[in-house]
């Protein structure tokens, strides 16, 4: 087994003012402190902004290029009251002759404020004519037909989940002081299960957790099943608290597969569909410039300055400030031992 130690002094992260700290694994929730979290401002429960249209849109939008969107003038017009990151573009529909309100993104991830029926397409989010994200891409495709799925190819072979290797490989947490510290976990959404290291490769954050929320998986999508749940769908669920660790104990947890997004040939699903669906895979991670991390504090108990640890219904418990532990490793999906510690005064 591999054993690190931190590769520096635990660094304590606090702020002049009461600071809010919530672990997640691709961004940070806008949180406010005494005991709430900001909420990022909200398209309405009533909003059509983005979503499929074939003639005609709600709420004061118009059906442009088969969505539900409105004109605007670039570098002239605002478009953060339909969504706070939409923008004027003349680059998405029809570009260079239309210019709209749009919301742009890198992923589908950057769609959800929208709802969990968007994806990122083309650089742009967008809906399927029908909430159910699987069927409506298949339908939009041509593609409900009769008839035995497609054996998969070796061009769909990159989609198949991949199998880990038979013998288990953990990450192995020891407390290497004298004191007890607690750790805090890291969290995706609802779906996914927590983790007690965050993992970084080459400085990006690497999904290790599991799909969770994000969407169908890509094995789905090729048996024709499976699609996004809703939000009225999805009860709100809260953070696991602080994990506590005593001198001298070791926590261990199994290294987990890499979670990545991919565009599927639809074909893949049947030889006659066109088109592609976006989709997660689990992957086994490759060696690389690895940075584990683990977040902890010397309590759990709430204090008026500190460590913001909230839930989705905006309850927060907060304790001392953290202390952050840093680990450089060539790999992740390896047995090895993190020695933390708190720092003596």
């Amino acid at each position: 087994m591999k054993r690190h130690e931190a590769a520096s002094q635990p660094i304590f992260r606090s702020s002049a003012r009461a600071g809010c700290f919530v672990l997640l694994l691709a961004a940070a929730l806008a949180g406010a402190c005494g005991g709430s979290v900001g909420k990022t401002p909200s398209i309405g429960s009533e909003s059509h902004f983005l979503a499929h249209c074939e003639a005609s849109c709600e709420g004061g939008l118009d059906c442009i290029g088969g969505i539900c969107t409105r004109p605007c003038l670039t570098e002239q017009s605002s478009c953060s009251d339909l969504a706070a990151a939409a923008s004027c573009t003349n680059q998405s529909v029809e570009p260079g002759e239309v210019a709209v309100c749009d919301l742009s993104c890198a992923g589908s991830a950057d769609c959800r404020v929208l709802g969990s029926s968007f994806t990122c397409q083309a650089g742009f989010c967008r809906q399927p004519a029908e909430t159910d994200a699987v069927s409506s891409t298949l339908a939009d495709a041509g593609a409900r037909q009769e008839g035995p799925l497609s054996s998969p190819g070796p061009e769909c072979e990159a989609f198949q989940d991949q199998v880990p290797p038979p013998d288990m490989r953990a990450i192995s947490i020891l407390n290497a002081g004298s004191v007890p510290l607690y750790i805090f976990p890291v969290f995706l959404d609802c779906d996914a299960p927590t983790s007690l290291v965050q993992v970084e490769r080459d400085g990006k954050a690497v999904n290790t957790l599991g799909i969770g929320e994000l969407g169908p998986s890509c094995e789905q999508v090729r048996n024709l099943e499976g699609s996004s749940p809703t939000p009225s769908e999805r009860a709100l669920c809260k953070m696991a608290p602080a994990l506590r660790i005593d001198p001298g104990q070791t926590l261990e947890q199994p290294v987990g597969l890499e979670v990545v997004e991919q565009q599927l040939p639809l074909s893949c699903a049947k030889p006659t569909y066109t088109g592609s669906r976006a989709c997660f895979s689990r992957v086994i991670p490759q060696p690389g410039t690895y940075t584990l991390t683990i977040h902890a504090a010397l309590s759990n108990e709430c204090a008026p300055r500190g460590v913001c640890l909230c839930d989705l219904e905006g309850q927060c418990n907060t304790s001392d400030p953290p202390l952050v532990f840093s680990f450089p490793s060539p790999w992740y999906f390896q047995n090895q031992e993190l020695r933390i510690s708190a720092p003596m005064d």
